[in-house]
């Protein structure tokens, strides 16, 4: 089955979104990394994007697990922590798949409470130009609505994406991911690999 790209209102509010924006330093924000197969997280230039997982404000972020396991029918045991990504001009993150496949990486998933089976991306701003995410096999764009959760299942090639170049101003947005059982990695778990599904959006 191919996947279907879901956007749901609700999942934070305005003044929501301007406490998260407040709680964090986007321009001390770390460059975000993959996991090399076997090895420490790394920088790599397709993935240019700067932030990792969240825990402020907590009761935000608790709020914002709720709704999405409404809107999802899962749980937040199943939840890793939130992520927040800033990219600015130029920046991206090169075409991936959020679950691994094979490897290192998908056996620490499924020590971890399992597969990736949802993704979820709820953008905080978009007065940027460019930044679209897009899924090649489903020759799609989606441009992430302000306060909606934008999600899919995970359950074949077809979820493959990309975060496209921003050309002007700061997309920035949370993500999530849902795994098949409760969720027992490390809260600042480092997330992906470029050939293993990486994560983010």
């Amino acid at each position: 089955m191919r996947c279907t790209i879901n956007q749901a209102p609700g999942a934070l509010t305005a003044h929501e979104i301007h406490q998260i924006m407040q709680a964090h330093d986007l321009d001390q924000l770390p460059p975000s990394t993959v996991q090399a197969p076997g090895g420490p997280a790394v920088r790599r230039p397709y993935r240019s994007s700067s932030g990792g997982p969240i825990d402020q404000p907590r009761l935000v972020l608790n709020r914002l697990r709720a709704r999405l396991a409404a809107i999802t029918n899962q749980t937040p045991a199943q939840m890793e922590p939130v992520q927040l990504l800033a990219y600015g001009p130029g920046q991206k993150y090169g075409l991936h798949h959020d679950q691994p496949q094979a490897g290192p990486a998908q056996q620490r998933f499924l020590e971890t409470g399992g597969p990736r089976i949802i993704s979820a991306v709820v953008a905080l701003t978009d007065d940027h130009q460019g930044g679209g995410l897009l899924f090649p096999d489903l020759d799609q764009v989606v441009h992430p609505r302000v306060g909606y959760a934008t999600w899919w299942h995970n359950d074949d090639r077809s979820a493959r994406h990309q975060a496209l170049t921003v050309t002007a101003g700061l997309r920035v947005v949370l993500v999530l991911f849902i795994r098949a059982g409760k969720y027992t990695g490390a809260a600042d778990y480092e997330l992906g690999t470029r050939s293993m599904a990486a994560g983010g959006s």
